[in-house]
């Protein structure tokens, strides 16, 4: 696969003109979020991007929003956008995992977390394709959060041209919507039939590659029949995962935005997901759920165990109804992210004026 892409990406190089054209992508093509969607609304409004032509790469085109210029990202035609455009800006492979770079295209990553669970060439169940993409591909600009993350990215994506740390971009947009809180409550409680002064606890467990032979309480029928009434579980699934939970106390957000999530919730209860180190900008409780922390390790390796190295909590299952039924401050994990300096607050400006001064003054 990757030899025929990559002779396909290299033909039709070979005879494409450049065009003032700013592909993105989110997810590979599976979302409309995440920092690209904040950097795609910032250039609209950028008059210095007024001459380019914004696209974006999906692979189901027909789910988003229509006043967007979009492709289907398994077309031959996305082929041909992907060749002329020269600015790519993703928060993963918008390339399809072919490690192939346009000698005049821009490609600005800024990936989706930070990390703790390890990465591509680190973990020992990816595949050879995987391994190569994270080891060849060329990133012109790559934003990062602190010094932790920097280091690592530096380590997984070895031919990393510029690091820039000014924190993730999609940040921003909480930030910004600080002052929507309340009102983004008060919608959300009537969409879906919530009393408004429910408790909601937000829960974002990340994707497992394997069959956890662990038991997630959390996720059990017996578990959530013992939520209080007035409690509320939002549960927001991978994106590579899918969910089905038949409860009037847990609902499935996982197509909702994250940054709306995290702002109506009272809390967020996690694991070895990065969404940690977003929700930490609101100084709200971070409570840890690592039910399957020691086959968890094993299966896909982490960078640092937060429990033994940094004096985590993880909770076990009396705790979470203490912590699902009020507000515990007990178990509170923030005091760990403390330690990681993540940059605040994002400096979205500095990465717009690096694309201008690389790209509009060629």
């Amino acid at each position: 696969y990757i030899l025929i892409m990559y002779l396909i990406y290299f033909l039709v190089d070979l005879f494409t003109v450049k065009k003032k054209i700013i592909l993105f992508s989110s997810y590979s093509g599976r979302q409309y979020s995440d920092s690209p969607k904040i950097l795609y609304e910032l250039i609209k409004e950028d008059e210095r991007f007024s001459e380019y032509r914004l696209v974006w790469g999906f692979n189901e085109p027909d789910k988003f929003p229509e006043e967007l210029d979009k492709l289907n990202i398994n077309s031959i035609k996305y082929i041909f956008f992907l060749m002329m455009s020269e600015i790519w800006i993703s928060n993963a492979s918008i390339e399809k995992l072919v490690p192939y770079k346009p000698k005049d295209t821009y490609y600005l990553n800024t990936w989706h977390g930070v990390p703790l669970k390890k990465l591509g060439p680190h973990e020992k169940n990816s595949s050879m394709a995987i391994k190569l993409w994270y080891k060849n591909v060329k990133f012109d600009l790559f934003t990062s959060s602190s010094e932790y993350d920097e280091k690592l990215f530096s380590l997984i994506f070895p031919k990393i041209k510029k690091n820039i740390r000014t924190g993730l971009p999609r940040n921003y947009e909480m930030f910004s919507e600080m002052l929507n809180v309340e009102q983004n409550r008060i919608k959300f409680m009537k969409d879906h039939n919530i009393p408004f002064n429910a408790r909601l606890v937000l829960y974002m467990p990340t994707f497992r590659e394997f069959e956890s032979k662990k038991t997630n309480d959390l996720l059990t029928k017996k578990f959530i029949s013992s939520l209080d009434s007035g409690t509320y579980l939002l549960v927001r699934a991978h994106y590579f995962e899918k969910i089905q939970i038949d409860s009037p106390n847990v609902i499935n957000v996982s197509d909702i935005d994250l940054t709306t999530l995290m702002g109506v919730s009272e809390c967020l209860i996690s694991d070895y997901s990065s969404v940690i180190f977003d929700y930490y900008y609101l100084n709200k409780p971070i409570y840890l759920y690592c039910y399957d922390l020691e086959e968890y390790i094993s299966y896909r390796g982490m960078y640092i165990n937060l429990f033994t190295e940094y004096d985590a909590y993880n909770l076990n299952r009396d705790d979470l109804e203490l912590v699902l039924n009020k507000d515990y401050k007990k178990f509170d994990s923030r005091h760990v992210l403390e330690k990681f300096s993540i940059t605040n607050p994002i400096e979205i400006s500095k990465i717009l004026d690096i694309l201008y001064r690389n790209v509009y003054q060629k």
